[in-house]
């Protein structure tokens, strides 16, 4: 015979098998959940600079197909580059919405002080489009035009920085 409860109250066992239960998913399902959600920062991150790259190819075709001269960080230009304007200034007619300037996983600090979150290749700077990569002893490395500020992404435990290179193309590297 089997022995039945009154009532449907839960023993104190099966409250905390329950309660364990409920942790043990949690803690399989956070890490997943800041995974996606690191992920769809970078994916829009990279959203925002394929969109500046729309802006700079508005600008470089009205300007003989030639890169702006820009400084690599208008709040602290390096030496050579004071008075020089930033990208985002640069770009501000040409930009349909002024925040995709910042990236969404950087905290403001860069946007705040430079109205960017992306650093230009300020050695770029008035190169025509096709002179944009570097010839070292018959090697040919192709150079970014701009990249973010710092590692302001994450993957597998990783830093990592989205580049634009002059082909239009994105891409995420993370450091090794």
């Amino acid at each position: 015979m089997i022995a039945r409860r009154s009532g449907g109250a839960f023993t104190l066992i099966e409250m905390l098998v329950v309660v364990a239960v409920i942790a043990l998913l949690a803690g399989i399902i956070v890490p997943m959940i800041q995974k996606a959600g690191a992920r769809a920062l970078q994916a829009s991150c990279s959203g925002n600079v394929r969109q500046i790259w729309m802006s700079l190819r508005e600008y470089i075709a009205l300007n003989t197909y030639h890169l702006p001269h820009c400084t690599r960080r208008p709040s602290q230009p390096p030496a050579g580059e004071e008075g020089m304007p930033g990208l985002g200034e640069t770009l501000k007619p040409y930009l349909g919405n002024p925040k995709v300037m910042k990236c969404p996983a950087e905290p403001g600090t860069y946007y705040g002080a430079d109205g960017m979150s992306y650093e230009w290749n300020s050695l770029l700077n008035g190169k025509a489009i096709g002179q944009e990569n570097l010839n070292i002893v018959g090697i040919t490395l192709e150079v970014p035009l701009l990249a973010d500020y710092e590692a302001f992404h994450t993957g597998a435990s990783k830093p990592g920085k989205n580049f634009l290179y002059a082909d239009g193309s994105v891409v995420t590297q993370f450091k090794q």
